[in-house]
């Protein structure tokens, strides 16, 4: 039998990602499965939801090509980094880039937050310290604000898994996959979900782990399988694992703390196949009703040869949480200045919490007024209404071409009529220890400067917060070079 102890790693319940945590409600009809999520935040769009009656009963990415072998994490606490890299690599797959026999190297990705050293000028001042990240592990959200930095991934093959005994990294490689966006959706939104694993994504997503209220059963073929749940809606997520399918018939009567009503969640550990506490492919089943089910994450990525070759950012922090809502509207904006001749392709704007708004994603050239960055000409509006919370990426409809020393602005504006909106910060803070509020976890320190970031209630009176020194929005403008 493995000796693995259940709970290898306590992932940091970040206390500032005040939307990230999941706050399970108390009290009420424990049949009544409403009262088992909060619906104000992380719930897909109208427009997902309509597809309930349209998605199919049941469901296994493996049976349609699109999962990873389970690896195993051994004795380090980077059950994120495994999560992460999955759902990755089901996305690789899914674009047509790989293969299942693609592996990508979760050895590497530890690296990138453990040394976070940025190549990029606009952020190479920013500065991230996590104390303790192999003992205490880490967050999915948190690896997603550094990986679409430009900080890219490698193959297994060329940073294995073993260097985590050494640590002897190296200093810099060329990295041959990127992150282009994510999704995220809460652990309650069962229709939303059930879209992403239909649309072929993977989702991370983190869960509390108990020993005893793992169970063994077997199912009606005879075939022997392991499930999970748990009714004490007081727990904390402590474990990242990856949603690969679902089954609406999986029955409540087979686990051991007996869930409302039938319906789990087929998900692939970072345990090996050998674990107790997996079946022999490495994973295990786990009701949709169980307490302690984080916000789900499914990224997006490509090669870095399929994507644009240049980000202009200034958001090189790790910080989460740290949001402003300014009514049913709100805009921000960052003004940027063009280091070469170049085509400006693409903008992203990051939305951590509210899916089903309203956005406009907008390009300004030759800006007259420095405190005002849609003073300039109009060359590009691109709009649209966001499914999910998380990074969106938008293509402009035709290349936009802007020769070095060219200042121009992205300007993301985003309206919802039922609530208000989110403008995502990136700004200096300590990150606490969710298990011990003395601790402090992570440190994040952000520079910004002057004309650099800028927010507005009306799109029309904008405040420069990049003027403080420590505040930038999350908004990145994507190049590729012109010859």
């Amino acid at each position: 039998m493995d000796s693995k102890p259940v709970a290898t790693v306590a992932v940091i319940a970040v206390v500032l990602i005040s939307a990230l945590a999941v706050v399970i409600i108390t009290g009420g009809d424990m049949t009544d499965t409403s009262h088992y999520y909060p619906k104000e935040i992380f719930l897909a769009s109208p427009e997902v939801s309509d597809m309930e009656g349209d998605l199919p009963s049941s469901l296994d990415l493996r049976d349609l090509g699109l999962v990873t072998p389970a690896r195993d994490q051994g004795k380090y606490g980077t059950c994120w980094a495994f999560s992460t890299i999955a759902s990755i690599e089901t996305s690789l797959i899914r674009n047509g880039y790989a293969d299942t026999s693609v592996d990508l190297s979760e050895a590497w990705l530890y690296n990138t937050l453990n040394s976070f050293k940025h190549d990029d000028p606009n952020i190479s001042g920013d500065i991230v310290s996590i104390d303790g990240l192999l003992e205490y592990g880490c967050t999915e959200q948190v690896a997603l604000l550094a990986v679409t930095t430009g900080m890219g991934l490698v193959d297994e093959s060329v940073v294995p898994y073993s260097t985590m005994d050494t640590l002897q990294f190296p200093d810099h490689l060329d990295t041959r996959y990127a992150v282009t966006g994510s999704k995220t959706v809460s652990g309650g939104d069962i229709v939303g979900i059930k879209a992403l694993l239909n649309q072929g994504y993977a989702l991370t997503v983190n869960y509390f782990v108990d020993r005893a209220h793992y169970n063994v059963y077997i199912d009606d073929d005879g075939k022997t399988g392991i499930c999970f749940s748990i009714s004490d809606r007081t727990v904390n997520p402590n474990h990242l694992v990856t949603v690969i399918g679902y089954d609406d018939s999986f029955p409540a009567s087979r686990f051991s703390d007996t869930p409302p009503a039938d319906g789990a969640w087929l998900l692939k550990n970072s345990w090996g196949t050998e674990s107790p506490y997996v079946d022999e492919s490495g994973c295990f089943w786990i009701s949709y009703w169980s307490a302690g089910l984080s916000p789900m994450t499914a990224f997006d990525a490509a090669p870095v040869d399929a994507v644009e070759d240049n980000i202009y950012q200034y958001d090189g922090g790790i910080s989460l949480g740290q949001n402003v809502a300014l009514g049913n509207y709100g805009a921000m904006a960052n003004v940027f200045t063009a280091s070469g001749n170049e085509v400006l392709e693409s903008a992203s704007f990051y939305d951590p919490e509210n899916a089903g708004v309203d956005y406009t994603v907008s390009v300004y050239m030759n800006l007259k007024d420095p405190s005002d960055p849609t003073s300039g000409d109009l060359v590009s509006s691109i709009h649209g209404a966001s499914q999910f919370a998380g990074m969106t990426k938008v293509q402009f409809d035709s290349d936009i071409i802007i020769m070095e020393g060219t200042e121009f602005s992205i300007v993301v504006e985003l309206y919802d009529a039922g609530r208000y909106v989110s403008l995502a910060l990136d700004t200096s803070a300590d990150v606490y220890d969710g298990y011990d509020f003395s601790r402090i976890w992570a440190e994040s320190r952000t520079t910004s400067h002057p004309g650099e970031s800028f927010i507005s209630p009306d799109g029309k009176k904008w405040m420069d917060i990049g003027s403080h020194g420590f505040t930038n929005v999350r908004v990145k403008a994507y190049t590729s070079d012109f010859y």
